[in-house]
């Protein structure tokens, strides 16, 4: 079944230079209105791009149910209007030089009430939810494209898995509204727990009986490097990680506990994984109280950005990789 599926999707552009975009009033689909915003000093220019359009979209049906995900259709709203308008920006960039600031940004999908009543009318009974919206959009990336790539990879998943996958974004979802540090911190190990948990186990079912048995008792390290060998096992996502990790936290790198000789070790999955023993043993810290209050501060604001780093690297590269389809599964 697919529908088809009316939008309107629009977002506002502040620069000196937007007079530069306003002239481009031939291109299809496509509507520009000069704004102004004011703020402390005076008042900054800019322009409004709003566009109409169709989309086809492709529900997720069991029996006589329709699931619709919301989020999923506002990822791909959000990459076919940034489609129509990237070749303008990247245009007005290479004129001017100068950077773009973008916001008041929306996506919306218009003839929603029809479509349910349409399917209704024909026996089916519609159900609409939201994933990860925050998660699979803004805060892994502002790129159209990847969000719309997680989306996919997250519904090519079994329904049980789903469900597992939508816990952990709950919990980075959470630990991103946090304020307190250590409120955040637990957030985190507790999305990142839920995820390596999840390759760990899935891992494990395709073992025969005898090992499956052997790895059950398997301690917290081994199955937290069974998630980071399947995410890095190319090196180049291992590369490009740590190398911003010791660009943008070399302090924090340098206060929480780490192994001899590690720290400027070069083989970056080594590297990643005694970054995540550390972290865990700041865990035990906080769980167990096994250091003083002004110990146990120090360490976990040291550890919480580095954390957080990884948890949601982590999910974005288990989806995007489709770490867990049955097709991917490692054999011993």
């Amino acid at each position: 079944m697919q529908l088809e599926l009316k939008c309107k999707a629009s977002c506002s552009i502040y620069s000196e230079f937007t007079d530069l975009i306003l002239k481009e009033q031939e291109i299809k689909n496509l509507k520009f209105k000069p704004i102004e915003k004011k703020e402390e000093g005076g008042s900054i220019k800019g322009v409004r791009i709003e566009s109409e359009f169709t989309i086809p979209y492709s529900p997720l049906i069991q029996g006589q149910e329709v699931k619709i995900c919301r989020s999923h259709i506002q990822a791909q709203i959000q990459e076919r209007f940034y489609t129509m308008i990237q070749p303008i920006l990247d245009s007005f960039m290479v004129q001017t030089k100068c950077s773009l600031i973008k916001a008041d940004k929306e996506f919306v999908w218009l003839n929603e009430e029809s479509i349910t009543k349409d399917l209704e009318k024909k026996g089916y009974k519609v159900t609409k939810y939201i994933v990860g919206t925050q998660i699979l959009s803004t805060s892994i990336s502002d790129e159209a494209h990847l969000s719309f790539d997680l989306f996919r990879g997250y519904e090519s998943l079994p329904p049980e898995d789903q469900k597992e996958i939508s816990r952990v974004m709950r919990w980075v979802e959470k630990g991103l509204k946090e304020e307190d540090h250590y409120d955040q911190f637990i957030c985190y190990w507790i999305a990142y727990n839920g995820l390596y948990n999840m390759v760990w186990n899935h891992r494990r079912e395709d073992l025969p009986r005898e090992k499956k048995e052997t790895k059950k008792q398997k301690g917290e390290r081994e199955k937290f490097e069974t998630l980071i060998d399947e995410l890095f096992a190319d090196g180049n996502t291992a590369e490009y990680f740590v190398k911003n990790l010791r660009k943008g936290y070399a302090q924090e790198l340098e206060k929480i506990p780490r192994s001899k000789n590690v720290k400027n070790v070069s083989n970056d999955l080594i590297f990643i994984q005694d970054l995540v023993c550390s972290i865990y043993s700041v865990r035990n810290c906080l769980f167990h109280g096994d250091l003083s209050l002004e110990e146990r501060n120090e360490k976990v604001k040291s550890a919480l950005p580095l954390l957080k780093e990884i948890v949601i690297l982590s999910l974005k590269e288990t989806l995007l990789k489709g770490i867990l389809l049955p097709e991917r599964s490692m054999h011993d």
